[in-house]
């Protein structure tokens, strides 16, 4: 997930481009990521050996095309927010339940209500 900057607070709305863009990325499958650290050593060693072809396939990639998309998209001019992107940085439709209002809400609702229950920050800190 990309995040620039979610204003929190209660006069500003969640999604408002005068405070930022908050944008998403389904950065993929990514087979180098180590993320099956914890599978079988036989699943590993299987998995490093189909790495180079499976990112051959859709929906598969890199830690090195990974972080030029995300470093491409943060570095960008653009004043979209609210968009998800693909593997490959390009817009794609999130799920029914993200473009649900109430949703949205809740999310937005339960967290101030985890970020109000954490010590306030004070510049002795």
């Amino acid at each position: 997930m990309v995040l620039r900057s979610i204003p929190l607070c209660p006069e500003v709305s969640p999604m408002s481009t005068a405070y930022g863009a908050f944008n998403a990325i389904d950065s993929g499958v990514n087979p180098g990521s180590n993320l099956g650290r914890d599978m079988h050593p036989a699943l590993v060693a299987v998995s490093k050996v189909l790495a180079p072809l499976m990112q051959l396939m859709p929906h598969y990639t890199t830690p090195k095309r990974a972080a030029k998309v995300i470093t491409r998209l943060l570095t960008s001019d653009s004043t979209e927010t609210g968009v998800y992107f693909d593997e490959n940085g390009d817009p794609m439709k999130g799920s029914k339940q993200v473009h649900d209002p109430a949703f949205q809400d809740r999310v937005v609702a339960e967290t101030r209500a985890l970020l109000a229950t954490l010590p306030a920050l004070t510049t002795d800190h």
